[in-house]
């Protein structure tokens, strides 16, 4: 039996939803869609899984200091929830998420200084969240 999925964005908050997909799946969509065309040969972008500790989950204050950190680095940050990406730049898109206490969220970095990024971001999270 052949599974359906769509895939949908909205254009204010800049967030991808995934139906009839696990979390992985999606992944792979998103990595497949998004063809990297970076010179050098380091085809493989840079990502790392956290769960939300903090019992307000993800809300305005953290994630304001979340997108104040992001706009330090050059390369594209993405946050992964369920089904849902977002661009961790974009705060309306970040709340827009929607992370609760006790969800597991993947945070990736693509194209310069992403590793600088992953290091910086998971300092972040296990700091603040």
């Amino acid at each position: 039996m052949k599974q359906r999925f769509f895939l949908l964005k909205s254009r204010f908050f800049g967030v991808w939803q995934a139906k009839g997909l696990n979390n992985r799946d999606f992944i792979c969509i998103i990595r497949l869609l998004k063809k990297d065309t970076r010179e050098s040969g380091d085809l493989e972008m840079k990502e790392f899984q956290y769960t939300i500790r903090d019992r307000m989950g993800l809300h305005a204050q953290p994630a304001g200091f979340l997108v104040k950190t992001t706009m330090s680095f050059p390369c594209k940050i993405t946050i992964i929830r369920g089904a849902k990406q977002a661009d961790a730049k974009k705060i309306l898109a970040v709340v827009g998420l929607g992370v609760k206490c006790g969800q597991e969220i993947i945070v990736t970095a693509d194209g310069e200084q992403e590793e600088e990024a992953i290091k910086t971001l998971k300092e972040f999270f296990e700091k603040n969240l």
